[in-house]
């Protein structure tokens, strides 16, 4: 755990992170995706927090928008009002350039491609 958290805090307090808050709204309620982006690492931290909780049917889903589109990157159920937090690692960016994220509301699950309402889109 202590290496875990180590880690995370290295992320969080690094020279090459970038922070950007996203507004959004969901089920009437407003909350904020939060993304710290490590431009060395390619990696992110994400905190969702005050997203209204999916219906059982359903999950957010995040996604890496790229130069050709877009691509999954992580599938998030969130069935109570915790804020949820997850680290992603980028796609090779020998292999893709991640330009931003995206989230949709997608079947429980998950989407190969958007098909639901769009919660945002933001280039980061």
């Amino acid at each position: 755990r202590v290496s875990a958290l180590e880690d995370t805090l290295g992320l969080v307090r690094g020279r090459h992170t970038r922070l950007v808050q996203i507004p959004v709204t969901t089920g009437g309620r407003r909350g904020y995706v939060t993304i710290i982006a490590d431009t060395v690492t390619h990696r992110w931290l994400v905190r969702c927090e005050n997203l209204a909780p999916n219906d059982p049917d359903q999950a957010y889903q995040l996604w890496f928008v790229t130069e050709t589109g877009v691509l999954a990157a992580k599938l998030m159920p969130m069935d109570t009002d915790e804020p949820m937090i997850m680290v992603l690692d980028l796609p090779s960016p020998g292999v893709v350039r991640v330009r931003g994220a995206a989230m949709s509301i997608e079947p429980r699950a998950g989407s190969t491609e958007p098909t639901g309402p769009v919660v945002f889109r933001q280039l980061l």
